[in-house]
């Protein structure tokens, strides 16, 4: 797709979800988009563009807080489909051993404060998971998977589960003080109060795969971003209707 063809699609999008960006939300810490090339790169030095059915090593960040995400390896990397959803593209994870790494941040480092991550994806197997941040099985973490949330400090857990759906869907894990939300296709799924669990820790984050346990996701990863609050109910209607525009 050439330069001006990038431009007018942008437009239309922006057009059709009522003019917002995520860029719009001061709160954003990151923001994998599969659909702008330029940030696609097969290797992790970013010195390779990736093209259709390439592998993924380097996915820069949208943010403008450079949580870039990346693969060295070769065997671990995901591939970057031109056309993967009713035309649009993905990134392709296997299911078996594909995964991107995010180097630790205090961007997305969230504490115990709010925070909200949201995706754009469309399974294959729907119990997969889809970030993780945490220091080993028993600690601190917050890992999200396609069809749960737990975050915990070792000693208690909360977990926030909901039925597989392998469709197109954008989700959405807020935490606003001590009360857990789930929601796809802005849906409440399943909400819980207790803790505001510190998940800081000097681990890089992992993008679709548990490090401890293997859970690697198995489908098409379209977005990818972190807010450091919780978002309000018509930021995350706004999220949603420009990640369904845009990706689906």
């Amino acid at each position: 797709m050439t330069q001006s063809a990038l431009a007018l699609r942008r437009k239309f999008i922006r057009i059709l979800s009522g003019g917002f960006l995520p860029t719009d939300l001061a709160s954003l810490q990151r923001w994998q988009d599969a659909i702008v090339t330029s940030t696609l790169w097969q290797d992790s030095s970013f010195t390779i563009p990736a093209e259709d059915t390439d592998v993924l090593g380097g996915w820069q960040d949208r943010s403008g807080k450079v949580n870039d995400a990346t693969q060295a390896t070769t065997a671990l990397k995901p591939t970057w489909v031109a056309s993967a959803v009713n035309g649009k593209p993905g990134v392709l994870f296997d299911g078996t051993d594909d995964l991107l790494t995010i180097a630790d941040d205090a961007s997305i480092d969230f504490g115990t404060g709010s925070f909200t991550l949201a995706f754009a994806v469309s399974a294959i197997n729907a119990d997969d998971d889809l970030f993780e941040k945490r220091i080993g099985f028993a600690n601190k973490q917050n890992t999200v998977s396609a069809d749960r949330w737990r975050v915990g400090d070792g000693a208690a857990t909360i977990e926030l589960t909901w039925t597989s759906d392998t469709n197109n869907n954008t989700l959405m894990f807020v935490r606003d003080g001590t009360t857990y939300t789930v929601y796809r296709n802005n849906v409440v799924l399943d909400t819980d109060t207790g803790t505001a669990f510190d998940v800081t820790n000097a681990n890089a984050a992992t993008l679709c795969r548990v490090p401890s346990s293997g859970g690697f996701f198995d489908g098409y990863v379209m977005a990818s971003l972190s807010f450091n609050d919780a978002l309000d109910a018509n930021s995350r209607l706004q999220l949603h209707d420009f990640l369904t525009a845009r990706h689906f």
